[in-house]
């Protein structure tokens, strides 16, 4: 079965087709995002250089960038803290499933939802890109013998160019008001800053020109095969009418 050289035509261009809609094309990220988090993620890569987009889907929403720009997004993210591991609220802890729970572990189950409320509220302070709060509360005693005092440590990772050392009182404040029984100066509080990210946001950002290159080289060898069917083909060709 022969080929006509328009149908070679035809074919070259397809699959010249194919290869650049692949080469231009966007892969998946994160998926399944909540709405607020795969916002935060496209504006964190934004803000390094590196373009992205989300689509919905029906779990959440999925972030797409450059297949070139994988590697340093995932690296940017990182440093970020992004995406944030999805922990249960105290509502979701506490749900009655038909079993009957010890006071120990209702009290453990209290102490995880509590350290898991404030750290998420702790989260929401501007140049804070992770926090982790830990509470320790005294057990009930059935003899009444008085235990230690209702304690916690609070753990902050934040943002090279944020200071935020100055609202460590009002962060001790916070946690101190939100734990029946804890003083102010039961709180312990660790800052720590995050590897810059200078160098990421210097390397990254060329994704788009990388796929552009990519999308000429393939331009280039459409017209190379084309020129050689015409050579092989001098008198094949379709004439063009003047």
């Amino acid at each position: 079965m022969g080929f006509s050289v328009m149908n070679i035509y035809k074919i070259i261009a397809s699959l010249m087709l194919c290869f650049m809609l692949t080469a231009c094309g966007e892969s998946v990220l994160l998926s399944a995002l909540p709405e607020e988090e795969a916002n935060e993620v496209i504006a964190v890569l934004n803000r390094s250089g590196i373009k992205s987009g989300k689509v919905s889907s029906r779990n959440g929403v999925d972030v797409m960038v450059s297949p070139d720009d994988l590697a340093n997004a995932t690296d940017v993210l990182n440093r970020a803290g992004l995406p944030r591991a999805q922990s249960p609220g105290l509502a979701d802890l506490f749900k009655k499933e038909g079993m009957i729970s010890s006071p120990g572990e209702e009290r453990v189950r209290y102490m995880y939802g509590l350290s898991e409320e404030l750290s998420r509220t702790l989260r929401r302070i501007d140049g804070v890109i992770s926090a982790r709060v830990h509470v320790v509360l005294p057990g009930n005693d059935p003899l009444g013998k008085q235990g230690p005092p209702s304690a916690a440590s609070v753990l902050v990772r934040h943002a090279p160019e944020s200071d935020i050392t100055a609202l460590v009182p009002k962060i001790r404040d916070l946690v101190a008001h939100s734990v029946e029984g804890l003083a102010a100066d039961r709180v312990s509080v660790v800052l720590v800053a995050a590897a810059s990210s200078d160098s990421g946001t210097a390397q990254s950002g060329g994704g788009g020109a990388s796929s552009l290159t990519i999308a000429l080289g393939i331009a280039l060898l459409l017209s190379v095969a084309l020129n050689v069917i015409a050579l092989l083909f001098p008198n094949k060709l379709p004439k063009l009418k003047a």
